[in-house]
């Protein structure tokens, strides 16, 4: 599998919801959150302004991701200082009609495609950790993937008519928006940022971390992973250290740990200590430390959070969630 490959088993998403925004005239509005988002502008102009982040000007055949759940706004004028939340309302509102209208006085309309998602599998931490909070696809320049506008054309077509199979249709398409997005911000990685994403590329490196994701019940040493790859012990561990930014063992820790969430979240029962052998612990005492460390919680926390969590969204949109 390609590097982009191992990026995109790791990106699995869930709880789609599909929607238009529609502005006119002045306006800057916040959407508090706690979800992934990803925005389509499909006509007009504004600006994304997300904390901490420089704003960023979108217009028509825009494709943005927001990949962590850092609140965000949406401005007509970047001088406009005071922003209205999304209140409950409008959100539950938008679930039943799929449109979301703001804004007030003369201007052009812009018109989005909102969608929102959240990581189906704990791993993801481990990606959206080194991704940026705001990955910019340009749609209308020289440079921009062949097709994306057909792509574009093709969603906003599905919104709008709303025909059968539609919700699967807009899924399969974001996908595809998705990968390109994520390539285009895969490839801009700089070689001076360590993170094991642009360490997959790594020939020697590379090649060690699919050894640990693919057999993560191994009882891998330093020594081991070293030589499946051709190199010495240290010149193994100094080169991947400089760029993963984390010592094998510790890269390995959080491998397992971010796998044996994703087990304690699966609906079939299983074990604690059937887990803890799964994911290369003998000691189920050792792994309880070790979880806690890593999730900051039991195991028996962190599935009961979940559990809350997947009963508060099959209940309908969150009041955060526009």
């Amino acid at each position: 599998m390609d590097v982009l490959g191992q990026v995109m088993t790791l990106l699995r998403t869930k709880g789609h919801i599909y929607g238009r925004l529609e502005a006119l005239g002045d306006f800057s509005i916040r959407f508090p959150y706690e979800v992934g988002h990803c925005l389509i502008v499909t006509r007009g102009s504004c600006f994304l302004v997300v904390e901490g982040q420089k704003p960023v000007a979108l217009v028509s055949g825009d494709f943005v991701i927001l990949p962590t759940s850092k609140s965000f706004c949406l401005k007509s004028k970047l001088e406009l200082k005071r922003s209205t939340d999304i209140t409950p309302k409008q959100g539950e509102d938008y679930v039943q009609t799929g449109v979301l209208a703001f804004g007030s006085g003369e201007g052009l309309p812009v018109s989005m495609i909102s969608g929102c998602f959240s990581f189906a599998f704990a791993e993801s931490r481990l990606l959206t950790e080194y991704l940026s909070p705001i990955i910019h696809l340009k749609g209308n320049t020289p440079n921009a993937p062949i097709g994306i506008q057909t792509i574009l054309q093709m969603i906003e077509n599905e919104i709008t008519q709303a025909h059968p199979g539609s919700t699967t249709v807009i899924d399969r398409l974001s996908e595809v928006l998705l990968i390109h997005a994520l390539r285009n911000h895969f490839e801009s990685l700089s070689e001076n940022n360590p993170s094991w994403l642009k360490a997959l590329g790594d020939p020697q490196i590379g090649k060690s971390l699919s050894h640990m994701h693919e057999k993560p019940e191994r009882t891998w040493t330093i020594e081991q992973l070293a030589k499946s790859v051709g190199m010495s012990r240290s010149a193994f561990a100094t080169k991947f250290k400089i760029v993963v930014g984390k010592t094998p063992l510790e890269h390995l820790t959080e491998w397992r740990m971010f796998k044996a969430a994703t087990m304690i979240s699966d609906p079939t029962p299983m074990k604690i200590e059937d887990i803890a052998l799964a994911v290369g612990y003998e000691s189920d005492r050792a792994f309880r430390q070790a979880f806690r460390k890593i999730m900051g919680s039991s195991p028996r926390e962190y599935k009961q959070r979940n559990l809350n969590k997947d009963i508060n969204e099959s209940n309908g949109y969150h009041s955060t969630h526009a």
